[in-house]
């Protein structure tokens, strides 16, 4: 048992390092998840009762069969294989972490240092920016560090890293952990405490509108937005609570956006029409038009990259380029299904206002706002396609899972013990 659990815990935090340091050197980050999954491979040596497949990984088993069947007629097959590789690794990680106890109180700690790493950074690089610098310079390559300067030139803050894309997603994380604890005990802790959480989120919030990413922010906002419809369904008797937080948190994000400057930067990028897509309108129309020549199959993953020189911004129409409307279904399939779990586990396993089950349910939400992030920011971005943010993905959807099975163990336990005691 020992073992088991360093094993999975071990993964976990190696996971982690990478999904927040993979920018920063691409040999020591394989070195790191080449260990993650030779500790998951030696766990399902030594676990005998390691449990089945989930029945709804099969969809995303076929996702990576369809994309590594898409190599036969690829024009990028080098990046093709690559990614096809780390797709697969990634989803066998998340089918193993659904059947793991590893949704814990020490985890959750971990996930929150971790992201806070970048939330002090991008207030250290606000605040002091020189003394950050002699910091960054030794975790990035001269073209990353040249990119982290010439945004800070520019108004936007990277942190520690060589994009601001990659900041915002960071932050988001520890914002979605802040978040989700707080929505999940506002009934239970003390004035002071709330008072200090919401200020913690305040601040971080300001920390991602300083990355001046529209992307990241509009998903941020559905998740929450989602998020709290959810949990009014849930906790009919705390709505009182629930109305003071959310006209607070309303009213830090309005002031934040009004009453700052690199909040007016950003409201100035969203509803300036001549720069509303930043140049995408001329990728998405070339994406399109090389999907009309192959769009039952598509013209093999990766191709984007031949074709158009970048990413698509935009993870359903880079998809429909490069596998296709079969291989979108297949995605779209696969996304859904795991968005259904997620609801019906919060609907089936939240523990509403039993102090007990809190862990529970903040977990349980960390699941749906980062689902939710993750289908939003892809309209724009590229997380299906960064496999830090993957990496992340394919842990909120094992945590569902993860929860259920302990569940069911708990009370298959239960039984035994009862069967025990009657004879």
């Amino acid at each position: 048992m020992k073992v088991k659990i360093k094993l999975d815990s071990i993964s976990l935090y190696l996971i982690y390092f990478y999904i927040f340091f993979s920018y920063s050197s691409a040999f020591i980050n394989k070195i790191v998840l080449g260990l993650s999954f030779c500790f998951i491979f030696v766990f399902f040596l030594k676990n005998k009762d390691f449990q089945r497949i989930d029945k709804s990984y099969f969809l995303w088993i076929f996702y990576v069969l369809f994309n590594i069947f898409s190599l036969f007629y690829t024009s990028n097959i080098s990046r093709g294989i690559s990614y096809c590789i780390v797709t697969f690794c990634i989803i066998g990680s998340s089918i193993f972490f659904s059947n793991v106890r590893f949704c814990n109180k020490a985890n959750f700690i971990v996930l929150i240092c971790f992201s806070s790493i970048h939330v002090i950074a991008t207030f250290l690089q606000m605040g002091i920016p020189s003394q950050l610098n002699q910091i960054t310079v030794h975790l990035l390559n001269a073209k990353q560090y040249n990119m982290n300067l010439r945004l800070l030139r520019n108004g936007f803050l990277a942190g520690i890293t060589s994009q601001t894309s990659v900041n915002s997603v960071y932050i988001t994380i520890f914002l979605m952990c802040v978040f989700c604890y707080i929505i999940n005990t506002i009934n239970i802790i003390s004035y002071r405490k709330k008072i200090f959480l919401i200020l913690i989120y305040m601040l971080s919030f300001y920390a991602l509108i300083s990355t001046g990413k529209r992307g990241p922010l509009l998903a941020n906002l559905i998740s929450i937005l989602f998020l709290l419809i959810i949990d009014i369904k849930i906790r009919k008797k705390s709505l009182k609570n629930l109305f003071v937080f959310v006209i607070i948190i309303g009213f830090i994000i309005f002031g934040i956006i009004n009453f700052t400057s690199r909040g007016q930067i950003i409201f100035q990028r969203f509803f300036n029409n001549d720069r509303i897509l930043t140049g995408r309108g001329v990728i998405y129309e070339q994406i399109f038009n090389n999907f009309l020549k192959n769009p039952i199959l598509g013209n093999g993953i990766a191709s984007t990259y031949t074709s158009i020189d970048t990413s698509g911004h935009n993870i359903y129409l880079q998809l429909l380029n490069e596998t296709g409307i079969v291989g979108v279904c297949i995605f779209i399939l696969a996304v859904i299904n795991s968005f259904i779990n997620t609801i019906h586990s919060i609907f089936y396993l939240n523990g509403k206002n039993d102090k007990n089950m809190v862990l529970t349910n903040i977990y349980l939400f960390i699941s749906m706002y980062y689902q939710i992030f993750f289908l939003v920011y892809g309209m724009s971005g590229n997380p299906l396609f960064d496999n830090y943010i993957f990496f992340m993905y394919s842990i909120a959807i094992a945590i569902p899972k993860s929860l259920k099975l302990n569940n069911q163990r708990a009370v298959r336990k239960i039984d035994e013990n009862w069967d025990y005691n009657i004879s």
